[in-house]
């Protein structure tokens, strides 16, 4: 079953809630690639069957706006970067696969929590040249296998101590972070010189 969600007002809530074995596909964004129209609270609980396996696919890859995007337990969040805009929260329960593109206009991931079986993917596309920043990555917490893949500058990893030097820098990774610079399927700007991504890009 295929399911597509573009656009929601401020304030208002959506819950799809899926019934029947098989395979299940969320398409957030559509095949337009834009949350710009989504500004509201969206919640999929997954089918209770044993062989349903659901697949949420976040698609911003034409999005214009420079995006923060956060990954907690069971929910992403996106948000305007310019203005801090509305902000487009994704909620999830029962979901075995989370796919997220993005990062046209840059894209800020910070990984705050996982979500304990499942799998997460987040490409991150280059940037325009017109974009205020390259992509970057802060994983400070994740409870489920998770893979960054495609153009950003810097990675960083675990929680800072503060001072605090009993404090476990990588406490909170309980699951499998892959990182990948090999560019996303379809980035038609990967590689080419004066993007943000290609002139500070950290060797990795």
């Amino acid at each position: 079953t295929v399911y597509e969600i573009t656009d929601c007002e401020g304030h208002m809530f959506r819950r799809l809630a899926l019934e029947g074995p098989g395979q299940h596909h969320i398409y957030v964004g559509g095949h337009a690639g834009d949350l710009s129209k989504l500004a509201c609270d969206v919640r999929i609980h997954g089918g209770n069957e044993s062989v349903t396996v659901t697949y949420l696919h976040v698609n911003a890859a034409n999005d214009g706006r420079p995006l923060a995007v956060h990954g907690a337990r069971n929910q992403l969040h996106v948000l305007d970067r310019r203005s801090g805009g509305a902000l487009f929260q994704l909620s999830y329960i029962k979901t075995q696969y989370l796919q997220f593109t993005g990062g046209v206009n840059s894209a800020h991931l910070r990984l705050l929590a996982g979500t304990e079986d499942m799998e997460q993917v987040f490409h991150l596309l280059t940037p325009s040249s017109t974009a205020p920043s390259a992509n970057y990555v802060d994983a400070r917490a994740t409870a489920c296998n998770t893979l960054v893949r495609g153009s950003f500058a810097q990675v960083y990893t675990g929680q800072a101590s503060a001072g605090n030097s009993a404090l476990t820098p990588l406490h909170y990774m309980l699951g499998t972070l892959a990182i990948s610079t090999k560019p996303v399927p379809g980035d038609s700007r990967a590689g080419q010189p004066g993007t943000p991504a290609a002139e500070r890009r950290t060797p990795l």
